[in-house]
């Protein structure tokens, strides 16, 4: 009897692959978590100017079926600056319990 697969396929997992480090333009990450389910990650970077960012992403399947894409997608809360990196891992923290707090 052949076996069957599920059409269409289910989307991928999260890409957990390593992000870069230095990602051009003066920009280093200097961390990167997930939350608990992996489909969300914030991220902290340095800039040339001494600057922290925090950037959050969320893992995009929404045209798997049509394009067979997914991939990481910016978050409408992404981007805030802070001039000290303990301030940035609070921040990013935070951002992360955000999304922690919609999976409830």
């Amino acid at each position: 009897m052949p076996h069957s697969s599920p059409w269409p396929p289910p989307p991928p997992p999260p890409d957990l692959s390593p992000i870069p480090r230095f990602i051009g333009h003066g920009l280093y990450v200097l961390e990167c978590l997930y939350s608990v389910d992996k489909r969300h990650r914030v991220y902290v970077i340095a800039d040339a100017q001494k600057s922290f960012h925090v950037f959050c992403e969320t893992w995009d399947t929404s045209e798997w079926h049509a394009s067979g894409a997914a991939s990481w997608r910016l978050a409408a809360t992404s981007g805030a600056k802070t001039g000290n990196l303990s301030d940035a891992r609070q921040l990013a923290r935070a951002r992360l319990g955000e999304f922690e707090s919609q999976l409830d």
